[in-house]
């Protein structure tokens, strides 16, 4: 043994990696994570244009406590191809902002609980980024109504999560209704400043094509979900803190047929016989995922709620026994 490698004849016809076609290199790299990608990207110079070719950056999650300003910029240099990021509690939405011409194509952008996203970061974002469609600004202080009226300008707009975004008011969700033509998914929970004023401006304007709808039920009765009728499309409904409304709000959503997930917490008008009635028929067969915090339920609820349920999982079924021990 003096330390050569022979290799044996049959082997000798063996494929160096950098024989490879171009394409299947950079299938091969398509396997690793970003954080991979820069550790091979030091590797080699072949490796360094493998690892940061455009391709392999149109999908980025950004981790804010390992990501300084100079590496989010040089992370925007290579991703010319961006079209879905995510940066959440991310101290950098206004390098973004600053340097959003570089990203174009964005179409998917969760900036939840940022800081700076405030109307001037997201007007340059909407100039911009032209295409986005979906936008998650949950838990950013600095939204507010003019912000949100700003989104109205991009033509392909369908998304937008606002949870517990508290400077929002009737007036972003009118605007919203007014000029989002295309919106489909809106999360407003922890809103508690929506009425019935903007609920009905979404049923009238938006109901026929809205497929989510998640509101904070402080100010809401029984109007804003009488207005949501015209939903027919709608699979998933949640109302927290429901404090006002009634079982007739119940019969109203007894006729939301394509419901697969429906969530209503506090509601202490709510009674356990409207509850039951709301799963008499299986008008709500769809459903897959339920979810009562805080309601009146009782046996022959509990009863009818199993059997109209027929495709909910038997944990669900489970967790809303316990649930109504716990709280009936």
């Amino acid at each position: 043994m003096n330390g050569t490698l022979v290799i044996p004849e049959e082997d000798s016809d063996h494929i160096e990696f950098e024989d490879l076609p171009f394409e299947l290199q950079l299938q091969v790299f398509s396997y690793l994570t970003h954080c991979e990608l820069t550790v091979a990207a030091r590797v080699s110079n072949s490796f360094r244009r493998l690892a940061y070719d455009p391709s392999l950056w149109k999908r980025v999650q950004v981790d804010s406590t390992d990501c300084d300003a100079a590496s989010f910029g040089a992370l925007l240099d290579r991703a010319p191809l961006l079209e879905d990021l995510t940066m959440r509690a991310s101290p950098h939405v206004l390098e973004l902002a600053a340097r959003s011409f570089a990203v174009r194509r964005l179409r998917l952008l969760d900036v939840g609980f940022s800081v700076g996203v405030n109307c001037d970061a997201v007007s340059a974002l909407v100039d911009a980024c032209t295409e986005l469609s979906h936008l998650n600004v949950e838990g950013c202080k600095a939204m507010d109504d003019a912000a949100v009226t700003v989104l109205c300008r991009l033509p392909y707009f369908l998304s937008l999560n606002i949870s517990h975004c508290g400077l929002v008011t009737d007036e972003g969700i009118v605007a919203l209704a007014r000029g989002c033509p295309h919106l489909r998914f809106l999360n407003a929970d922890g809103i508690p400043r929506i009425t019935d004023r903007a609920v009905c401006e979404l049923g009238q304007r938006l109901g026929h094509q809205l497929i989510s709808l998640e509101l904070d039920g402080e100010e809401l009765t029984d109007a804003s979900i009488e207005a949501l009728h015209t939903c027919r499309q709608l699979r998933t409904l949640g109302i927290s803190y429901a404090e006002n409304l009634s079982d007739a709000s119940l019969a109203c959503i007894q006729g939301l047929h394509e419901l697969r997930q429906l969530k209503l917490r506090r509601g202490p008008r709510l009674t356990a016989r409207g509850l039951g009635r709301m799963f008499e028929n299986q008008n709500l067969t769809n459903l897959i995922r339920l979810e009562l915090d805080s309601l009146a339920l009782d046996d022959e609820a509990l009863t009818l709620l199993v059997q109209g349920c027929v495709h909910a999982p038997s944990a669900a079924c489970k967790w809303l026994l316990l649930d109504t021990i716990k709280h009936g």
